[in-house]
C-alpha cells in the first residue's frame, strides 16, 4: 500500500478531518462488511417460496451441517445437501410435504444461500471518503468434484460463512478476550503501537461488559437464586471465572512487562526524548495498566458472586425449611374446593389425617384422646411470644463487641506500620521484600487473611494518603480509614511520607499459611524508580 501524500491530503482534506474527529471510524469499512455477512440469512425470511418453511432457521442448520462434513474432511455434495434438507422439511412445516415440495423448497434454498453461484453483493455508503462502496462475499463455495460413478458439485462454507458460524457460538464470547490479548502481543511486537492502543481500549471495553454482566448476575440472584442458577448465563460464567480469569490475568502481567521493554528498548535507541513511538508507548503503558487494574477487580467479583450465592442459597432453605404447613387449610380446603369424587377425597384429604395403624381394640379412649395434629399444634410456641431480654446479656455482647472493634483496630494499624515503615527510609518497597521479614510464628492464620485482604484493598484503591492534615475526620465506621488515620497522628514519621501510591509489580507473593497475592509495589509520590 502506497504511502499517503501531501497532494493526496490536498485533494480530499474531508477524509482527513472525519478520522480525526470521528476516531470511532477507524476500520468502518471492516465492521460494515462484517455485518453484512448475514444479510443473505435474513433475506430468507422474506423469501415466498419458502414463507411458511422457516427459511432461516433452516438456513442456519444447512450451515452446521456443511461445516461438520468439513470437520470430518468429508465433502458435502449437492446431493447431500439436498438429502438433508428433505431430511429436516418436515420438521420445520409441521406437516409431511409432498415430493414436489419438497424439491422446490430444497432447491430455492440451495440457490439463495449459494445465490445461484454468483457473488453476494450489497451496497453502502461511507461517510470518510464520501461515496458509495460495494461488498463482495459467498458463503457457500461450489467446486466441480468427480465420484466414480457421477460428477458433481462440492458445497463448503468460504471465510465469511466459517465466520458466521464461529461468532454463532458461546465459545466465540468466551475466548474472544484472549484473542484480542494475543493479537495485542502480535501488535507491540510489530511496532503498531497506535493499533495496539485500540486494541487496548476495546479490552477496557470488554472488562467492562464482564463487570456489569457479574452486576446483573448478583441482582438476579438477589431476587431468585434457584431461577439464577439455573440459567445458562450463571453457568457459563461460572466456567469462565474458573477457567479462563488466571490465564487472561498471566497475559496481561506478559503484556506489561513487554511494554516495558519495549518502551525501555526504544528510549536506549532514540536520540530524541519527544520521539512519536516514545509518547505513543507510554499512552500504551498507561492505558494498559488500568485495563489490566480494572481486569484484577474481577476476582472481587468472583468472590463476592460465590459469597453471594451461598449466602442466597442458605437463606433461601432457612426460610422453605420455617415455612409451616398447615394440612387442613392448606390442603383439605383446596381439594374440597375443587369437589372432587369421594374416592379422590377420600385418597388425598382424609387418609393423611388417619394413622397408619389402626388400634386393634376399639374403645371409647380411642374417640376421645387428643388428635395428633392437634397436639403438634398446641406444642408450637405462640406466634406472638416474645423472649424477654436479658439486660446482663446484652451489655456483655456490647463490651465483646467493643474488644472486638479494638482489635480489629490495632491489627490494622499494625499491618499499616509494616507496610509504611520501610518508605521512612527508602523511597521503594515491594510486597516481596515485606513477606520475608514475615515470622509465622507472630501472625495467626486469621491475622494473615486479614494481611492478605488489606493489601487488596489497598490495591483497589491505588494509593496511601500517608499525611496530615486530610480534609475530614473519618468515622470508626471504615475501619481501613479510621485504623490509618489514628496511625498518622500516633507516628509522626508515617505522616511525613506524603501520598504512597500501590501498584502491581512482577509475579506473586507466597506469604505463611499457604496464602498467595500479587506482589504489589509500594512508591513514594513523585518517585518514578522502577
Amino acid at each position: 500500500m502506497s504511502a499517503v501524500t501531501a497532494e493526496d491530503k490536498m485533494a480530499a482534506p474531508g477524509v482527513f478531518t472525519m478520522a480525526r474527529e470521528f476516531p470511532c471510524f477507524d476500520g468502518l469499512n471492516e465492521r460494515i462488511a462484517a455485518l453484512m455477512e448475514v444479510f443473505p440469512l435474513y433475506d430468507l425470511m422474506s423469501k415466498s417460496t419458502l414463507r411458511g418453511y422457516c427459511g432461516f432457521e433452516m438456513g442456519v442448520c444447512l450451515l452446521l451441517y456443511i461445516m461438520e462434513k468439513m470437520l470430518h474432511y468429508d465433502p458435502c455434495t449437492y446431493e447431500d445437501a439436498k438429502d438433508f434438507i428433505s431430511g429436516i422439511l418436515p420438521l420445520f412445516a409441521g406437516t409431511s410435504p409432498s415430493l414436489e415440495e419438497l424439491e422446490q423448497v430444497t432447491e430455492k434454498l440451495l440457490n439463495e444461500l449459494s445465490n445461484y453461484g454468483r457473488n453476494f453483493e450489497y451496497e453502502y455508503h461511507d461517510p470518510i471518503e464520501g461515496k458509495n462502496r460495494q461488498v463482495k462475499f459467498r458463503l457457500l463455495v461450489q467446486e466441480p468434484f468427480s465420484l466414480p460413478d457421477r460428477d458433481t458439485i462440492k458445497l463448503r462454507l468460504s471465510r465469511e460463512g466459517l465466520d458466521i458460524i464461529f461468532k454463532s457460538r458461546e465459545i466465540y464470547q468466551d475466548l474472544r478476550f484472549s484473542v484480542m490479548q494475543f493479537y495485542l502481543d502480535q501488535q507491540i511486537r510489530r511496532g503498531t503501537f497506535e493499533g495496539a492502543l485500540e486494541t487496548v481500549k476495546e479490552l477496557g471495553v470488554a472488562v467492562t461488559n464482564m463487570e456489569q454482566e457479574l452486576v446483573s448476575l448478583r441482582q438476579e440472584i438477589r431476587r431468585n437464586v434457584v431461577e439464577a442458577l439455573d440459567k445458562p448465563n450463571y453457568r457459563r460464567m461460572l466456567n469462565r471465572m474458573t477457567q479462563q480469569l488466571h490465564r487472561e490475568r498471566e497475559t496481561f502481567d506478559n503484556l506489561i512487562k513487554l511494554v516495558r521493554e519495549t518502551l525501555q528498548n526504544l528510549d536506549q535507541a532514540s536520540h530524541s526524548r519527544g520521539s512519536t513511538k516514545l509518547e505513543n508507548v507510554g499512552f500504551l503503558e498507561q492505558e494498559l495498566y488500568r485495563v489490566a487494574q480494572s481486569h484484577l477487580k474481577l476476582f472481587n467479583h468472583q468472590l463476592e458472586l460465590n459469597t453471594l450465592t451461598e449466602d442466597a442459597l442458605m437463606s433461601s432453605l432457612r426460610s422453605t425449611l420455617m415455612v409451616r404447613f398447615h394440612l387442613e387449610k392448606e390442603l383439605m380446603a383446596e381439594v374440597l374446593r375443587c369437589s372432587p369424587p369421594g374416592e379422590v377425597v377420600a385418597r388425598t384429604a382424609v387418609l393423611p389425617l388417619l394413622q397408619p395403624r389402626s388400634p386393634r381394640i376399639l374403645d371409647l379412649a380411642t374417640f376421645l384422646r387428643p388428635q395428633t395434629l392437634l397436639s403438634r399444634e398446641r406444642e408450637r410456641p405462640p406466634e406472638e411470644f416474645f423472649d424477654e431480654i436479658d439486660l446482663d446479656e446484652e451489655i456483655r455482647l456490647q463490651e465483646m463487641e467493643k474488644e472486638r472493634h479494638q482489635r480489629t483496630i490495632e491489627l490494622l494499624q499494625r499491618i499499616f506500620r509494616l507496610l509504611l515503615t520501610p518508605l521512612v527510609k527508602r523511597s521503594r518497597i515491594s510486597l516481596s521484600e515485606i513477606a520475608a521479614l514475615l515470622d509465622e510464628n507472630d501472625w495467626s492464620r486469621e491475622e494473615m487473611a486479614a494481611f492478605v485482604y488489606t493489601a487488596l484493598l489497598l490495591h483497589q484503591a491505588k494509593k496511601i494518603q500517608a499525611r496530615l492534615p486530610w480534609e475530614y475526620t473519618p468515622g470508626d465506621t471504615d475501619l481501613l480509614e479510621f485504623a490509618l488515620f489514628r496511625l498518622l497522628q500516633q507516628d509522626k514519621e508515617l505522616a511525613s511520607l506524603g501520598d504512597v501510591s500501590v501498584a502491581a509489580g512482577e509475579g506473586t507473593v507466597d506469604l505463611p499459611y499457604e496464602m498467595n497475592v500479587s506482589n504489589l509495589i509500594l512508591l513514594k509520590h513523585g518517585d518514578q524508580a522502577w
